[in-house]
């Protein structure tokens, strides 16, 4: 299942740590950098299958699970759990009625301890969970990651053009890829 980018995060890296990383000082390639910056974060996220920057997702289903998982971790809180009721209205499930189950790699929501979840309409869509995904700030994600990020942009920047040319360039430089593995491998 893939979430829905509902608001979307803001960069992991800012235009200006990416151009004192590569030891740039002109404005000329401000516009490159920054598309760059989002490719290396779209790349990250799609690699790991988490979300590195604050985001609002929503994922939608036909009807409760026993545990609803949350893709793109990490999830910071739950928004609103939305749900369409045998009568066909639209309901708001109250915060008290869930916990968010952060401890494992994979998050989940489930009924609070005794409860269960309301039934739905049987439609499709008939459950909506929006939730806040992705690491606190850029300082919060993990050095490994931020290295990658670092390691992608320097090497699109510098060797684009060789890239479309068709010299023999990866387009992932195996030294970002590491890092990413990194993280990867302690995701489990």
């Amino acid at each position: 299942m893939k979430p829905l980018v509902i608001v979307p995060g803001n960069q992991p890296l800012s235009l200006q740590d990416a151009k004192d990383h590569m030891g740039l000082n002109d404005l000329s390639s401000d516009a490159r950098i920054d598309s760059c910056i989002s490719q290396a974060k779209e790349y990250a996220e799609w690699y790991l299958s988490r979300t590195l920057m604050p985001t609002t997702l929503e994922i939608r289903l036909d009807a409760f699970p026993a545990e609803i998982e949350l893709p793109r971790p990490p999830v910071a809180s739950v928004v609103s759990i939305k749900y369409i009721d045998p009568a066909g209205d639209l309901k708001t499930l109250s915060p008290a009625a869930y916990v968010l189950d952060n401890f494992p790699l994979v998050p989940y929501i489930r009924p609070v301890f005794g409860g269960a979840w309301p039934a739905t309409r049987a439609e499709r869509n008939a459950v909506r969970v929006q939730y806040v995904a992705g690491y606190a700030d850029a300082a919060s994600i993990p050095e490994s990651i931020r290295a990658a990020l670092f390691l992608l942009v320097g090497h699109w920047v510098n060797q684009q053009s060789r890239i479309e040319a068709g010299d023999f360039i990866t387009r992932v430089p195996k030294a970002a890829q590491q890092q990413l593995d990194i993280e990867r491998n302690l995701l489990g």
